[in-house]
């Protein structure tokens, strides 16, 4: 049985010009507020743009990250963005870590999955851009507060590798946490 509708009165509050206008001054600066208090687990993250010609073997790609968490877990990424016509489906890099004082800590040489075993980019884009990003290292607790220095190359068989537009390095709390 369907019971008979009465409609509400109009609240008053909002009713004006003026007061909607109030109104939605409110609202608005509710959502500043709601999402300025969410904040990344992002430390850092930046991109560096390679020649057109593509990454070149003697070009070392350079990041440098100011950590002041110690005590904290933080994931490493290397971010790779291509234009979608690489003939690989890997990359082979090096990546060197200094210290804040500038002492060369450790290099590790890792390689990056581009493409599944059919041959489908992985990441997430399609046509001129396409952007990986792949775990470097996972749980890393910093010894002491500082800026940290990482350097990338790559290490394959050509001079120059075409196709890859970015070279890209993150750090971020480990599981989303602050």
């Amino acid at each position: 049985m369907i019971s008979s509708l009465r409609i509400k009165p109009v609240n008053k509050r909002c009713g004006g010009s003026s007061r909607r206008a109030g109104c939605a001054a409110c609202i608005s600066l509710l959502l500043v507020l709601a999402a300025s208090s969410c904040s990344s687990n992002e430390v850092y993250n930046e991109y560096r743009a390679l020649s057109r010609e593509g990454w070149h073997r003697d070009s070392v790609v350079p990041f440098r990250a100011v950590v002041g968490d110690t005590l904290l877990p933080f994931d490493l990424y290397v971010q790779i963005r291509h234009t979608g016509r690489l003939a690989l489906g890997n990359l082979w890099t090096v990546i060197d870590t200094y210290g804040p004082d500038s002492t060369w800590l450790q290099a590790d040489t890792v390689e990056l999955k581009l493409a599944d075993e059919w041959g489908n980019w992985l990441g997430a884009g399609s046509g001129p851009a396409i952007d990986l990003q792949a775990l470097y290292r996972s749980g890393l607790v910093f010894g002491r507060p500082g800026t940290y220095r990482f350097t990338l190359r790559h290490a394959m068989r050509d001079s120059v590798v075409p196709g890859l537009t970015h070279i890209g390095f993150r750090i971020a709390y480990r599981n989303g946490k602050e």
